[in-house]
């Protein structure tokens, strides 16, 4: 009996595929180092990071599909009420002074951009741009009390620099942000970044410690200085995009055209068989003559010559299924479904639809909670902090037991509901079990409780008034007490569930009888 023999330990197959240099389905990728990494190590040519920003700007600025991807994602994250604070400070005056001082502010674009262009809500927007397509944005807070937003290619490092610099953001040894550089707004882009004085020191934190430069980006590691763009998977399916869109407009130019192809049994009386303006293109040392053809030509054959027409079928009758998954891999990597973004659910059903819009809404809401970290909570708190400092009214609020001035929670914007009655239902169960309450119900759909409460009850007292008044000069005009009505009679609330009401007609009836 042979004994079987035992593999060596090299030939034994205990470990991962990924971690082998080569493998049958496996391209070679570049800026894959057999050493560990840091984030920023990705980034480390400046010039190539800068033409990836200015790359994406122009998807954004001119690509048919990449622009309005971006502004259906803004459109459904930010809609048209934007993230808004509502202050929970412990005293209801001062949460009416600190909401009505955020709205003064963030309305009036003289108080709120430094350059006097945008609204805060506007500036949401374009803060979330600058993130999605740039990679990040630093909105900067000075002490006029504007905000002055900054764009990615603003904060660079200059080349003589011998501090610890990532692309114009200074960073310590336990990589905290000290300072940004941001370039003067006069400075050539085409021109080097040499000087130091080229240069505005930003400190990213005041001298109490609290932050003054509100760098918005949403990083993938730890060890990421800088943001990287939304469209950095994508950029080339979107250029694939861009040449099958072509290819078929061609294809369909082509196809639009014809021609009569005339066969003769002797040459045709003008001679020269040129079918049209000729070109002549030069290879090395071989020439050709090409013949420009065009719609509603007859091309006239030489004796012995048969011209054949042809049909081009360029790029293919797969072409729609193709493009439909070129598209939908770029709407995926950007979070929003496919349907969404052509306004055109017709390919789907309704399951499919809610779902898509269900998963889609996971990330919006995710977006939404970066943002409120990196952007509005930074923004609302250096705001208290100067109300506080100018306002002796918030300052005897401040140093009330149980009063936090700076507390506060954030409304989202929300979104319609696909099944408007059973998850309108959904809701009232909710809230009627103890699940949850009726004040982050409405926050959950970016209304602010306060402020239904209070419309709500304005609306009832100005109704029951009307009713009221309305009573009184009925029963004033009335002629004995059976013309009279009550104000209860006109004013026609709605019921309360379980709440029925019924018509006993047996006196009107009795009375009907003994007059007749």
């Amino acid at each position: 009996m042979r004994k079987a023999q035992t593999p060596p330990l090299h030939d034994i197959k205990a470990d991962y595929e990924i971690s082998k240099r080569n493998g049958r389905f496996r391209r070679t990728r570049k800026g894959v180092a057999g050493v560990g990494t840091t984030g920023d190590f990705h980034f480390r040519n400046e010039s190539e990071w800068l033409y990836s920003i200015e790359y994406a700007r122009d998807l954004d600025r001119n690509d048919s599909v990449a622009g309005m991807i971006v502004d259906r994602l803004i459109d459904n994250i930010l809609q048209d009420v934007g993230i808004r604070p509502d202050p929970c400070t412990g005293d209801e005056n001062a949460d009416a002074f600190l909401k009505q001082s955020w709205k003064a502010w963030a309305e009036d674009e003289d108080q709120c951009d430094l350059a006097g262009e945008m609204t805060f809500t506007e500036m949401e927007r374009t803060v979330l741009r600058g993130t999605l397509v740039d990679g990040d944005i630093l909105p900067v807070a000075n002490d006029a009390g504007t905000l002055e937003i900054m764009e990615a290619h603003r904060c660079r490092t200059p080349s003589n620099t011998k501090r610890n610099v990532v692309y114009g953001v200074e960073l310590d040894e336990h990589r905290k942000r000290l300072r940004y550089l941001f370039t003067r707004d006069e400075l050539d882009p085409r021109r080097a970044l040499r000087k130091v004085s080229d240069t505005v020191p930003v400190d990213a934190r005041d001298s109490g410690g609290n932050r003054q430069v509100f760098h918005v980006f949403d990083p993938s590691r730890v060890s990421q200085t800088r943001g990287m763009s939304a469209f950095r998977r994508v950029a080339d399916t979107i250029g694939m995009h861009d040449d099958i869109e072509f290819a078929e407009l061609v294809r369909h130019q082509i196809a639009s055209c014809f021609a009569v192809f005339r066969k003769k049994a002797k040459a045709s009386p003008l001679g020269g068989g040129q079918y049209g303006p000729r070109t002549t293109e030069t290879t090395g040392s071989y020439s050709r003559t090409l013949e420009n053809i065009g719609p509603g030509m007859e091309i006239d054959g030489e004796p012995g010559e048969e011209l054949t027409g042809f049909s081009p079928n360029t790029p293919g009758s797969d072409y729609l299924n193709h493009i439909t998954k070129v598209l939908k891999t770029v709407c995926a990597n950007l979070g929003i479904p496919f349907q969404a973004v052509f306004l055109d659910p017709s390919q789907t059903n309704f399951s499919g639809w809610r779902g898509a819009l269900d998963q889609a809404r996971m990330g919006y809401r995710r977006v939404q909670t970066w943002m409120i970290r990196k952007f509005h909570r930074r923004v609302y708190m250096w705001k208290v902090r100067t109300w506080l400092a100018e306002s002796s009214e918030l300052q005897a609020w401040h140093n009330q037991d149980g009063v936090d001035v700076f507390n506060h929670k954030w409304s989202r914007p929300s979104w319609e509901y696909v099944q408007p009655l059973q998850d309108a239902a959904a809701d009232v169960t909710k809230v009627k079990s103890g699940i949850t309450t009726l004040r982050k119900v409405h926050s959950s759909r970016g209304d602010d409780f306060d402020e239904v409460i209070v419309e709500g009850v304005s609306d009832n007292a100005k109704w029951y008034r009307l009713c009221r008044d309305a009573a009184r000069e009925i029963n004033a005009e009335a002629e004995d007490e059976s013309e009279q009505v009550s104000w209860r009679e006109l004013l026609a609330m709605p019921l309360h569930d379980n709440v029925k009401m019924t018509l006993d007609m047996s006196s009107q009836e009795a009375e009907s009888d003994a007059i007749a």
